[in-house]
């Protein structure tokens, strides 16, 4: 927070930073001078100690060799009557004290500290009272020979009163010019500058309590007479915009109540807006979801909330992936979408929701318009789409199949019946029952009867059985294939459809043949009727055919020896009544069927059978006679390892 001063504080202020900069300044100058003032003295001092020990070197040298401690100490009483020298030491060539004069003098050698310092010759250190000393040291030697060390301590005492004399006189000096700038600043500032702002200050207090336009009388034509000249000039412009705006106002005032009528119009408008388009979003049976950049939610519609149990207000403002897991897996698709800014969707995703056999699409519509950031997740349920679809998909196979069968299915009659009527007279003119046969063969001496005992012990006759047998198969897939190609003509009657199927039941319960490995009678069949159904209007005799297939081909699943069950085989029928039309269910606990094998099912000639044991138009047959002759439908529900329903849906009328 800025400090609220005053001018005055403020030039105040100023005084003391200027009067800071140059006492600052002063004494960066004066330092340096003073330094080498000190520098000077101790210098001096060096010399005349210097000298000193010069004069007496050779002295001093005889007597510390000699050892003439009595001579030693008288010569170093004359040295220390020298000003300024507080004590003398004299130390032999290995540091060991031998004399001193002097206050206090200290009788320890020298430390290998010292010694090197009398190779360097001074340092300055405190004493034990605290006061400065420059110490000097020096070697005394004789013709090259190292015989002592001498030490002389110079007080500085002198040198430091010069200094703090010096710095009191720099201080009262600087004291003084600073009361002097202050009182002359101040007396100017009032004079030139505060006087006439305060006068315009009270002044402008006054136009602010309301008396506006009175004028300043102008006594100065320097920068603060044009100011009150400014002030002037304003006074009388704020007084003709008052009057101006007092005119003005009360027309603001209308326009003022026109806006807030229109306001409150426009707000209505815009709720009511919302409101309408809230529930255009909230009753679309699509999952509505908006999401930001950073996949919070915005947006939740009522079919969301439905879904997924979790309302609203606990949705907004959360992550997607956290509040609807399953779309965790698509979020780097929801990503890419609001980088690229482009729609993108996702179709045929399976199991959404943890639903079994359901399909959902996702389309992701980024938001471009008016700078908006983020974008709206729109979720079907394709399920049923996706079912039409697969049903479209045969039934477009079974029309481009429809011609081939047709015409295949004449072009092998023909030869067909040549071979059955060829093979029917073979065994007619071989066999002795015909009186005309018996004359033939005694024309040329051939017995009947021999000759069909040699025919039945080389198989002949059985070979011959065995072609009608397989002409009379192929004579029935081509009447299948003849049914698949054309349209059914039969009269369609009023049917109960539980009797018809109980009838089927029955039918197939005398199916039983050692070499389909089944037997239908050890099945068990499992009912499960809806009472009072309404009849249905069908061909009896394709309906009989299509639920005999299906039941057939159940059994044969579960008595396939790569695939026995535990619990024994079983069929479920169910039938009850669906939205107008009447749902038949044909299931089985058998081994199932892959997806790729589902989706082929109803593919003419498709089959899983061992080549020789099915033909592969059964289920197409059906698949033909449910949804051409029949205007119904059939689809299969299978996963291995869970068994296989066929549901079929048939009109009631």
């Amino acid at each position: 927070m800025k400090a609220n001063l005053s001018l005055h504080q403020k030039v105040n202020a100023i005084i003391i930073i200027t009067f800071t900069a140059i006492a600052t300044a002063i004494v960066l100058i004066w330092m340096p001078l003073q330094q080498e003032h000190i520098q000077s003295d101790m210098n001096q001092f060096t010399m005349v100690m210097k000298t000193l020990v010069e004069r007496d070197h050779d002295a001093l040298a005889s007597e510390i060799f000699d050892e003439r401690y009595p001579a030693i100490q008288l010569r170093l009483q004359q040295m220390v009557t020298i000003q300024g020298i507080e004590q003398i030491m004299i130390y032999d060539n290995q540091g060991k004290w031998l004399a001193a004069v002097g206050k206090a003098p200290s009788m320890e050698p020298l430390s290998i500290q010292e010694k090197q310092l009398a190779q360097e010759g001074m340092r300055i250190n405190q004493d034990v009272s605290g006061e400065e000393m420059l110490i000097f040291y020096q070697k005394i030697e004789v013709i090259g020979e190292l015989v002592g060390f001498i030490r002389i301590d110079h007080s500085l005492k002198h040198v430091q009163e010069e200094f703090q004399e010096a710095v009191m006189l720099i201080i009262i000096l600087l004291f003084m010019i600073f009361c002097i700038m202050l009182t002359f600043f101040n007396w100017m500032l009032f004079r030139i500058i505060l006087s006439p702002i305060k006068y315009l200050q009270n002044t402008m207090k006054r136009m602010q309590s309301g008396e506006i336009g009175e004028q300043i009388q102008i006594t100065t034509y320097d920068e603060i007479g044009e100011l009150l000249q400014a002030y002037n000039q304003m006074s009388m412009e704020l007084q003709i915009r008052q009057q101006q705006l007092e005119t003005r106002s009360s027309e603001l005032l209308e326009i003022k109540e026109k806006l807030e009528e229109k306001v409150e119009e426009r707000t209505s408008n815009l709720l009511q807006t919302k409101n309408y388009l809230n529930n255009i979003i909230n009753s679309m049976p699509s999952l509505l979801i908006g999401v930001d950049t950073e996949g919070k939610i915005t947006e939740w519609n009522s079919k969301a909330e439905e879904v997924t149990g979790i309302s609203t207000q606990k949705a907004e403002g959360e992550m997607l992936s956290h509040i609807f897991p399953p779309l965790s897996n698509h979020m780097k698709i929801i990503q890419q979408a609001l980088l690229q800014k482009t729609p993108h969707k996702i179709e045929k995703i399976q199991n959404l929701l943890e639903q079994a056999n359901t399909y959902y699409e996702m389309i992701i519509f980024p938001l471009i318009a008016d700078n908006v950031e983020g974008a709206v997740i729109r979720i079907d349920d394709i399920t049923m789409r996706i079912q039409l679809e697969e049903i479209m998909v045969q039934t477009e196979k079974m029309m481009s199949v429809g011609g081939l069968a047709a015409g295949m299915a004449h072009e092998i009659n023909n030869p067909l019946s040549v071979i059955m009527q060829s093979l029917q007279n073979i065994t007619r003119l071989i066999s002795p029952k015909y009186p005309k046969n018996q004359e033939t063969a005694q024309k040329y001496g051939i017995q009947l009867e021999q000759m069909e005992a040699y025919l039945q012990e080389k198989q002949i006759l059985t070979l011959i059985k065995g072609m009608q047998e397989t002409s009379v198969r192929a004579a029935k897939i081509i009447q299948d294939m003849l049914q698949f190609s054309r349209q059914s003509n039969s009269q369609k009657t009023p049917v109960d459809l539980v009797k018809l199927i109980d009838t089927t039941i029955q039918l197939a319960s005398t199916d039983f043949d050692l070499q389909k490995n089944y037997d239908f009678r050890r099945i068990k069949i499992i009912r499960d009727f809806v009472p009072n159904l309404p009849k249905i209007f069908c061909v009896i005799t394709e309906i009989q055919q299509v639920i005999l297939n299906l039941l057939r081909n159940a059994a044969q699943a579960m008595y396939d020896p790569e695939n026995l069950l535990e619990n024994g085989p079983s069929i479920i029928l169910r039938v009850q009544q669906e939205q107008g039309m009447i749902r038949i269910e044909v299931g089985d606990n058998g081994p199932g069927m892959e997806e790729k094998v589902r989706k082929r099912i109803f593919e003419p000639f498709f089959t899983t059978k061992p080549v020789g044991v099915g033909t592969g138009l059964g289920l197409s047959v059906s698949y033909f006679i449910i949804t051409t002759n029949h205007r119904g439908q059939i689809n299969v529900e299978s996963r291995p390892g869970q068994g296989t329903t066929f549901i079929i849906h048939l009109p009631v009328r």
